[in-house]
């Protein structure tokens, strides 16, 4: 529920979103300490998600995008 409100606001302002329950999927993704923090397998998967969004410049501004 707390995740929709953000997901609404972003979209309704035209922020870009990294929905990270679509690029963590794999139990490697995840801390074997705690199950909500990436491992470094889930780090480099969002870092890569991240860079490309910074590097793109095909997209212009203020279009909605959900990262996958």
């Amino acid at each position: 529920l707390f995740n929709e409100v953000i997901l609404r606001e972003a979209l309704r302002l035209k922020i870009p979103i990294i929905d990270l329950r679509l690029i963590c999927t794999e139990r490697g993704d995840f801390s074997e300490l705690s199950p909500i923090e990436p491992s470094k397998q889930g780090g480099e998967k969002i870092a890569a998600v991240i860079a490309g969004y910074l590097l793109d410049t095909t997209v212009p501004e203020r279009v909605i995008r959900v990262f996958t």
